[in-house]
């Protein structure tokens, strides 16, 4: 740390409010780049730090709630993290200290406001809001209330509304819908994600979901929710008729946590959310924000939101964690770029990256077996992409196109198809600057787990002085990483696979984190990287800058000087 150490025992280096996957990625990256700060949590949260995409899969029991853990138990311990649950109520930012519940004050080096969102819910003067059955769908404790329901209901009992127009209501309304929950969905508007689908998408996305059952109302908001003894039983809306619904679910959007910006002594200035600059950094010194609380500059349109996704608030989380330890330079590479995000509705794989829908761009169109690309280009370089279908494209590689910037005349096609391979890509890219040799990929797109042809003999030289953060890009790795909900479908869909590993550890072993296991190194030699497990993906990883980095550390291992005992 640039500064001293703060070593009070009502203090610490570096203080974090809210232990979220922001909070807590951010804890564990200062961590590793400082050991000697000392790193304090402070929370509300009764529970450790959940994954919250896996909440949908979780509410179907698709999963069980061990499997929500987003840590292995006892990280914070292991890593000494100082976790304290208390509400912070006010910041001296001229003294570095917080004030907290009961009056206590907790002085701080560094401070990061990771304090999430809280849902939008159900106006308090509508009829009803408040009847048993109403659930207003945000965090763990609200998932928990709702599996117990739908779970208890009988047969001819399951009858749900959900209310909302964006992603997360229809991922819970396809949901109860294919767990055997007549479900309506209301919509306040007529068409569905106008900001990030255009009409050809949004109509391909809703007859899929009528096809599988689901009821859509447009132009649709509840008047009242009418009870029975202080049970919902059905609702009225501004339409005709009432709908029957023994569940009202909320899923009505997000705000970003803000009070904490009004208790500060030096205005902290936000608009939908604490604006920060690139490295998240807020307008009052040792002050930083990350996260869903956080508005982040959109770099090709220039405007400013929050990126409320998991992913997003990973990343954020590593690059903020570097800043808190100091480390700006490290921070300057985990650079967040364009949005981007990936989800999975039943059968169709739904991708948005960049800006695809700017008007000051060429748009390019494609229709494959009843999908939809659109591919947007600006001065030969991309600047967005959509796409909707029963495969999953690339979206990783595809942000990492527009984020370097890089001319597209050669992938525009490859773009349009959904074949293009990232990770081939840059791989092969860099692996020949670094070689000055042509790299041959096989002619479906993968690379041979062998690394595609580079005969570790012939070239041993230049893969003596080599390592795996040479040849295969650690931010790639990253990404991928944060992308990842932690569900282990990928590992129960592959062939190469023949005893047990758990994507957490398989994760944290590919990072290099931990020593690769005996089970892991057979299954990095074994996986042909067949993509199988790409259809079982929610977020339609493809894993293989993972799977490069693996069968990197191995070859690398093999041929390096420690290992010849050179």
């Amino acid at each position: 740390m640039n500064q001293a150490h703060v070593q009070q025992g009502d203090a610490a280096d570096i203080v974090i409010i809210g232990n979220g996957i922001t909070g807590m990625t951010a804890a564990l990256t200062a961590r590793r780049l400082e050991p000697s700060a000392s790193v304090a949590i402070i929370t509300t949260q009764s529970y450790p730090t959940i994954n919250t995409p896996a909440l949908k899969q979780y509410m179907v029991r698709a999963i069980e709630r061990e499997q929500l853990l987003s840590f292995s138990p006892g990280i914070e311990r292991e890593n000494t993290l100082t976790i304290m649950r208390r509400l912070v109520t006010a910041i001296d930012s001229q003294q570095q200290r917080l004030t907290l519940e009961g009056g206590m004050s907790y002085r701080y080096g560094k401070l990061l406001l990771a304090t999430g969102s809280r849902p939008n819910g159900l106006s308090r003067t509508l009829p009803g809001y408040d009847l048993d059955g109403v659930v207003v769908l945000h965090r763990l404790e609200n998932y928990l209330d709702l599996t117990r329901r739908l779970h208890s209901l009988n047969g001819a009992e399951k009858h749900a509304v959900v209310v909302g127009g964006g992603l997360h209501a229809a991922e819970v309304a396809l949901g109860l819908t294919e767990a055997g929950v007549e479900t309506h969905w209301l919509l306040r508007g007529n068409t569905f994600l106008p900001r990030l689908l255009d009409q050809r998408a949004a109509s391909l996305l809703l007859k899929y979901l009528r096809e599988s059952g689901l009821h859509i109302h447009f132009n649709t908001e509840i008047v009242e929710v009418c009870g029975k003894i202080g049970v919902v039983e059905k609702v009225i809306t501004n339409q005709k008729g009432p709908i029957a619904a023994h569940l009202v679910v909320v899923c009505t959007g997000t705000q970003a946590a803000l009070e904490l910006a009004d208790r500060c002594d030096q205005p902290i200035k936000y608009q939908q959310g604490i604006l920060v600059n690139d490295l998240l950094q807020t307008n009052v010194e040792h002050i930083f924000a990350a996260g869903d609380v956080a508005a982040i500059r959109n770099t090709l349109t220039g405007s400013t939101e929050p990126r409320a996704q998991w992913y997003a608030s990973e990343m954020q989380g590593r690059l903020v964690g570097a800043m808190l330890a100091g480390h700006e330079e490290e921070a300057a590479e985990h650079a967040l770029g364009v949005p981007w995000h990936a989800t999975r509705l039943g059968h169709f794989h739904l991708l948005m990256v960049g800006t695809p829908l700017f008007q000051e761009a060429e748009a390019l169109l494609n229709f494959p077996d009843g999908g939809y690309r659109r591919v947007t280009v600006r001065n030969n370089r991309l600047i967005g992409y959509l796409s909707l279908g029963l495969s999953a494209d690339d979206g990783l590689g595809i942000k990492r196109l527009i984020d370097e910037e890089t001319p597209i005349e050669d992938l525009e096609q490859t773009l349009l198809k959904g074949t293009f391979q990232g990770e081939t890509y840059f791989y092969q890219r860099s692996l020949t600057s670094l070689l000055g040799i042509p790299i041959a990929g096989r002619s479906d797109g993968h690379l041979h787990p062998a690394l595609s042809g580079v005969d570790p003999h012939q070239e041993e030289a230049s893969l003596l002085n080599m390592t795996p953060a040479d040849s295969v890009n650690r931010t790639s790795i990253e990404h991928e990483v944060s992308a990842c909900i932690g569900c282990n479908a990928c590992l129960l869909s592959c062939p190469a696979l023949f005893e047990p590993i758990l994507i957490e550890d398989l994760n944290v072993q590919t990072m290099g984190e931990a020593p690769l296991t005996p089970a892991v190194r057979r299954f990095a030699l074994e996986c042909t990287q067949c993509r199988a497990c790409e259809h079982v993906c929610p977020v339609g990883l493809h894993r293989d800058a993972m799977m490069m980095n693996l069968k990197v550390r191995l070859l690398w291992e093999e041929t390096s000087p420690t290992r010849k005992g050179l």
